[in-house]
């Protein structure tokens, strides 16, 4: 198409295993920023080393990259994506109201699960592979999914619209050159401010669950290192991971519209809780301890309170100076902005 992204090389493929898999076997020998699309995975995964699941007809595609900023920077390619991810749904569409972005690394319509990001890293230096994986026409088994998981929804059950993954792969490639050409240029700020205007539950109570503790407060924003702020009676916390529900349940927006002419029947409910397989955290989106086995790398999150205050300084454009060289490392996946302390090798996101 004429306004894919200079530089960019695409690959469709019929089935992969996982287009993450795939974008972390290339890290060491791709020349220059990849995207990788799968019309079917057989072996998907989300956050935390969940299974994540790509029916025929859905999207499952990564962007392996050289991020600059470090492991801070690295991290907030989840905003980068995330609003990639939206602008390039309101494209197809031209229904911008119906979609919402979800801390960390969800993409929601009509407050339930249409998408998920996850980020994982690999080698010295790092090379980024940003999962995506999006409900186009068909949401998971509900037996599939865990208790309590989010509502999933389609794009064709939510918004009446269907398309074929390459057509979204065609705009959310210029999409996320435009975001990731902003962050170099400009910081962080621009996206922060952008990520809030769209971001669901913004204002309300929040419940953020962590190992062996639970946090609760208002959400009131995000910080310049992407870490979640809850305002509490104790003060202000800054929150770098953790599973966040929502006062009432985990569906913060507005319901399914109901069915009609322009809205087919949507997809029958399911419990709610946080990130699932059902679309990316995978790409399907980023909290996990630091230290995994190599079979479930460990996942990075948000930064927190220890991390820098400021972005760190971008400045050379991805996919350059990459040296084929360098010996793999195992993945690690990958939070907005970075934890405050991260492994010191790190290496989809569809759904949690």
């Amino acid at each position: 198409m004429d306004d894919w992204p200079q530089g960019y090389g695409r690959e469709i493929h019929d089935e992969l295993d996982s287009t993450n898999s795939e974008a972390l076997r290339r890290a060491e020998r791709a020349e220059g920023p990849l995207w990788i699309l799968a019309r079917m995975q057989g072996a998907g995964r989300g956050r935390r080393g969940r299974a994540w699941s790509t029916q025929r007809g859905n999207f499952a595609a990564t962007l392996l990259m050289t991020p600059t900023g470090g492991h801070a920077g690295a991290g907030l390619r989840t905003f980068v994506a995330a609003l990639a991810l939206r602008e390039a749904l309101v494209e197809l569409t031209g229904l911008p109201g119906i979609f919402s972005l979800k801390w960390p690394n969800d993409v929601l319509l009509r407050g339930r699960k249409l998408a998920g990001i996850l980020l994982e890293t690999s080698g010295s230096p790092m090379r980024l592979a940003i999962g995506f994986g999006v409900n186009l026409v068909k949401v998971p088994c509900l037996d599939d999914l865990e208790e309590n998981a989010m509502s999933p929804i389609s794009l064709a059950a939510g918004a009446g619209v269907s398309l074929a993954p390459e057509m979204l792969l065609d705009r959310l490639a210029p999409a996320f050159d435009r975001w990731e050409t902003r962050l170099v240029q400009e910081g962080f700020a621009p996206l922060r401010d952008a990520w809030l205007a769209g971001a669901a539950g913004l204002g309300s109570t929040a419940v953020v669950r962590l190992p062996g503790q639970e946090l609760c407060g208002r959400f009131e924003t995000i910080t310049m290192c992407g870490a979640l702020v809850l305002g509490t009676p104790k003060g202000r916390i800054e929150v770098s991971a953790g599973e966040v529900f929502f006062a009432g349940g985990n569906e913060p927006a507005e319901p399914p519209a109901p069915p009609g002419p322009d809205h087919p029947p949507n997809e029958p409910p399911v419990p709610s809780q946080p990130d699932v397989p059902g679309i990316p955290d995978e790409p399907g989106r980023p909290d996990v301890p630091p230290h995994s086995p190599p079979e479930e790398p460990p996942v990075i999150d948000p930064p927190g309170p220890d991390a820098p205050p400021e972005t760190p300084p971008l400045q050379d454009p991805p996919g350059t100076d990459i040296p084929t060289e360098v010996p793999p490392t195992p993945p690690a996946e990958l939070p907005p902005g970075g934890p405050a302390e991260l492994p010191q090798q790190v290496t989809r996101a569809s759904g949690d």
